[in-house]
């Protein structure tokens, strides 16, 4: 059986992958890692194993071969929890929780558990890990230094973007609060007060003929373009270029690249990942971050391309 370790706002790729499952003869069991609070687990000190049951399903520990670590949310508390034992009770949940997933040593993870955090939380070192490894990576600089970012702005002749280290909402569209990938003018770099106030993430500005998303899957590379150049909302960020028709389109990835792709990976610990990357006019690729727990769907969706069934015969396939 494999875990399939989620939220419950999670829709289309999960469906996907457990379909894939079920077509290859694997049960499967559908974690809301949000929804723990409304679950019962127990975790045996003696026996090393762990039970979990919740709103329509229930498993043993003891018959997961995998886990498909997709994402992991915020724990939705129980409904009329007094506040008095709010922090408490969340913990406590957070707690158990991790104890029941580390009854699963020695399963395959797609990502373990550790190196997905790592890469998540360390954006800076993924471009100095894929500058190692041969890929392009743009001049970036990670500040709320007033002073240093007008520089970089200077160094890189006035063509920088600015991003948020986290976005504000998650998914495959551009719905909730949202800051895109912005392209900076000198205008914008006047108010101390506002660079300061959080760090952020400034690069040069790769003037692009197309975007990248690749969805990595152990040495394999699923890849879809898409060119948002004449957009006016967003001309740098896809995900919000609503005001021009775009739609994903078939790109087939230099070798060189795919390997170095898969060099990066290998350095991080990652099986799978969701990465960005744009191609200069010159056709060289420039890698900009990879994504653990990124979206991959509209690839599958738009391009049909079999990422749901590659990801669930790496689960399978020990």
């Amino acid at each position: 059986m494999v875990l399939c370790l989620t939220h419950s706002r999670d829709e289309y790729t999960i469906d996907l992958v457990q379909q894939a499952l079920t077509a290859r003869g694997v049960r499967s069991v559908r974690f809301d890692s949000d929804q723990v609070a409304h679950s019962q687990i127990s975790v045996d000190l003696q026996t090393g194993a762990a039970f979990c049951e919740g709103p329509g399903f229930a498993f043993d520990t003891c018959e997961i071969t995998a886990v498909w670590y997709r994402k992991r949310w915020a724990i939705t508390p129980p409904v009329g929890l007094p506040d008095v034992y709010r922090r408490a009770t969340l913990q406590a949940f957070s707690r158990v929780q991790m104890a029941l997933l580390r009854t699963l040593p020695g399963r395959l993870w797609m990502n373990d558990f550790a190196a997905d955090s790592a890469v998540q939380n360390d954006k800076m070192g993924q471009l100095v890990v894929a500058r190692e490894v041969g890929l392009a990576v743009p001049e970036t600089l990670f500040s709320n230094d007033p002073t240093r970012i007008r520089a970089f702005f200077e160094r890189c002749r006035g063509e920088v973007v600015a991003k948020l280290y986290d976005a504000l909402t998650y998914g495959m569209t551009s719905s909730g609060p949202a800051f895109p990938t912005t392209a900076l003018s000198a205008d914008d770099l006047t108010d101390d007060s506002a660079l300061a106030a959080c760090p952020m993430i400034f690069q040069e500005r790769i003037r692009a003929q197309t975007e990248l998303r690749v969805a990595y899957v152990d040495g394999q590379c699923f890849t879809g373009s898409i060119d948002t150049r004449g957009s006016l909302n967003s001309p740098t960020d896809w995900r919000y270029a609503a005001d021009v028709p775009t739609g994903w389109e078939p790109y087939s990835l230099p070798d060189t690249v795919r390997q170095q792709l898969t060099a990066l990976m290998r350095r991080l610990g990652l099986l799978f990942g969701a990465i960005d990357l744009m191609v200069r006019p010159d056709g060289t690729p420039v890698f900009l971050e990879v994504n653990p727990q990124g979206e991959w769907g509209m690839l599958q969706r738009d391009l049909h391309l079999p990422i749901a069934q590659a990801i669930v015969h790496r689960l399978t396939y020990q």
